[in-house]
């Protein structure tokens, strides 16, 4: 009689790594076109004097996305923020920034093994 295996197996991570995926890049299309509706003359508004800008949200929700995926595809979650030398000026380069980099982290996370994906990642260390 076999052994019933302790957690979720390889083809599971599989699995769930392509449900995982997929959505994402349903929610990359409707953040992109969320993005895109910041007009340019207003990307300096604000709703209150303590509040992000709207560029600044807009930034923060696309790097905060790709952030996330290369922190999975790298095994390890960190909360410094890098330099961005390719940091987008404008709306339409923010929404091209984040399709191009969107698209190079997935495919990170895609290329990672089973075994990579069953890899516990320590949180409380962040």
């Amino acid at each position: 009689m076999a052994t019933p295996q302790k957690g979720p197996t390889p083809e599971f991570a599989l699995a769930y790594r392509e449900m995982m995926l997929q959505s994402f890049s349903n929610e990359v299309q409707t953040t992109k076109k969320v993005i895109s509706a910041i007009p340019e003359n207003k990307r300096d508004y604000r709703p209150d004097p303590h509040a992000r800008t709207a560029w600044e949200l807009a930034w923060h929700l696309a790097n905060s996305d790709i952030q996330f995926l290369d922190g999975i595809a790298d095994l390890k979650f960190s909360m410094a923020t890098p330099e961005q030398k390719d940091k987008p000026q404008t709306v339409a380069e923010l929404v091209s920034w984040y399709e191009q980099n969107y698209h190079r982290a997935a495919n990170r996370v895609l290329g990672l093994s089973p075994q990579q994906l069953l890899t516990p990642v320590d949180f409380a260390r962040l």
